[in-house]
């Protein structure tokens, strides 16, 4: 459990970081989502962020808590391919609410911005099947759109499809490895 004090005292070093006023409020609503980190993590979280700084903007407590916690899927885990869609439909609304914030502080069209983004936490697993997911076919134009499907339901189906092709696709690369080295 994070104490107020060490909360504070790191919290304050990184609104500093990042030039921004620590009010009250901000401490009182990012403690609030973030008591229930251990020291340590927390600490190790912040000291990294301020150290690599890898976005020019004051992070959001989801950020801090999951900082070195790596994006991937967990395909060893249940089968079950609506969980895997949602949580990659999560991570893609995510992905655009964050560089639709990016770009609308930075004053820069979203296109723009995300044109110059990369990825640099998300396995290549995940890029690949992410990759299939139609109509988009392409991890940025997916991004861009994935308010528009029409329903819910077929933007599930969408990327449980992607999740299908993507284990096709690995079978068949598997079968072809095999018979070129001869198993």
């Amino acid at each position: 459990m994070l104490s107020k004090k060490k909360f504070a005292e790191m919290f304050t070093m990184l609104c500093n970081t990042y030039s921004k006023q620590v009010t009250k409020e901000l401490m009182t609503s990012f403690h609030f989502a973030l008591m229930e980190m251990d020291e340590v993590t927390f600490t190790n979280n912040i000291i990294d962020i301020m150290r690599t700084r890898e976005s020019t903007f004051f992070p959001t407590a989801a950020e801090i808590l999951n900082w070195n916690k790596p994006v991937e899927l967990l395909l060893s885990g249940p089968s079950d391919d609506e969980v895997k869609a949602k949580g990659l439909i999560a991570l893609v609304e995510n992905m655009n609410n964050q560089i639709f914030n990016d770009a609308k502080a930075m004053g820069v069209p979203f296109v723009d911005l995300l044109d110059k983004v990369t990825f640099p936490k998300i396995d290549d697993a995940t890029i690949a099947i992410l990759n299939q997911v139609k109509p988009h076919c392409s991890l940025k134009r997916l991004i861009g759109n994935i308010n528009t499907y029409q329903t819910s339901v077929e933007q599930l189906k969408a990327f449980k499809n992607a999740l299908k092709q993507n284990d096709k696709i690995g079978f068949i690369e598997n079968a072809e490895i095999k018979k070129r080295i001869g198993k």
